[in-house]
């Protein structure tokens, strides 16, 4: 594509959007940038040619008068509910976010008479109960999902399939594996090990990391390389195909765990924790990124080592943070996710 000249990054506050926003600035540095979250906008970080604006996705209206006011040229769409464990406890309120709010964009941008590239933020979580046999996962593998927050983001891949086929919107359907990374909320794996060893090594618990099923392997990626990969398909990307993205390659949780001990300054032992175990567990899932590569020369940068180092030295400043503002009186927040 052409450089854009108005980006607009809905969930520009949540975990991949923090990343994502200042590689845009980098990739396109005259282009205007909004970003829409459903947080205050004084909580946005000042950045030039940066506009933060307030919006609630579930309501049509509203999203309708943004994409007519803004215009933009491409959009990619982050925001949602991104709990499976939320999304059992308040499946409604996930599908309204996430399948209702992707049909008020894309209602909103067909509305406008506009055409922009729209790239849709999905997850691997589509494919449901994957065979171990089945690996690597290929776009074309049945989507079965099992879980609420499943089932919202295949509605929201298929009704930007239907926005292409039926309207001829350039979308692209991307389906994330597990990406990892600074920012990221401890309910996830990675940033739940590294938190529990910064915890240890500042003395403020006991060492022992509580830990759910260590055997299952996963597709991990630098949110980084996620980011740049949300921009390669806006670049380059087939409207109306889906994407895969991921590292291609299974790591175990177990190897996860010994890579963040290893960077770490403490000794631990390790706890399985029942509340961590999940009713079903697959054992093994990762991506088949041969589309992505082909498309759009997508290439993975970030070691894995490194990665992870990046995170666990996060949580130690964050640890830090958290115990000063305790000190002081000062109220404390750990993360920031949409």
């Amino acid at each position: 594509m052409s450089s854009p000249e108005r980006i607009l990054i809905t969930g520009s506050s949540g975990f991949v959007g923090r990343h994502l926003v200042p590689l845009c600035r980098e990739r396109y540095p005259d282009a205007e940038l909004i970003g829409v979250s459903h947080l205050p906008v004084a909580r946005e970080e000042p950045m030039p040619g940066f506009v933060a604006v307030q919006a609630d996705l579930r309501d049509g209206e509203q999203m309708r008068q943004l994409i007519a006011e803004r215009r933009p040229d491409l959009i990619i769409h982050l925001a949602g509910q991104a709990s499976v464990a939320d999304s059992w406890k308040r499946p409604q309120e996930t599908f309204a976010i996430n399948a209702g709010g992707a049909l008020n964009l894309l209602e909103a941008v067909r509305a406008a008479g506009l055409s922009p590239r729209i790239v849709l933020a999905g997850s691997a979580e589509q494919y449901g109960i994957v065979a171990p046999g089945d690996n690597p996962i290929r776009e074309d593998h049945s989507m079965l999902p099992v879980t609420p927050y499943a089932v919202s983001k295949v509605t929201q891949d298929l009704l930007g399939y239907q926005y292409y086929a039926g309207y001829g919107l350039p979308v692209m359907r991307a389906r994330a594996f597990n990406a990892f990374g600074p920012r990221q909320p401890p309910t996830y794996v990675v940033a739940s090990l590294a938190r529990q060893l910064a915890l240890i090594e500042a003395g403020f618990a006991e060492p022992v990391i509580h830990v759910g099923n260590l055997a299952a392997q996963r597709d991990f990626l630098a949110v980084r390389d996620v980011a740049r990969a949300y921009l390669a398909l806006a670049d380059s990307g087939q409207p109306g195909a889906a994407y895969n993205l991921g590292s291609g390659v299974p790591v175990a949780i177990a190897r996860i765990l010994e890579l963040l001990r290893s960077l770490s300054t403490a000794r631990v032992e390790t706890r399985i924790d029942p509340e961590r175990l999940r009713p079903i567990d697959v054992p093994v899932a990762y991506a088949d990124v041969t589309r992505l590569r082909r498309d759009t020369g997508w290439q993975p940068e970030r070691p894995l080592l490194d990665a992870l180092r990046e995170v666990l030295d996060y949580w130690r400043g964050q640890v830090r943070w958290e115990a000063a503002c305790v000190v002081s009186g000062e109220a404390s927040a750990t993360y920031s996710a949409e």
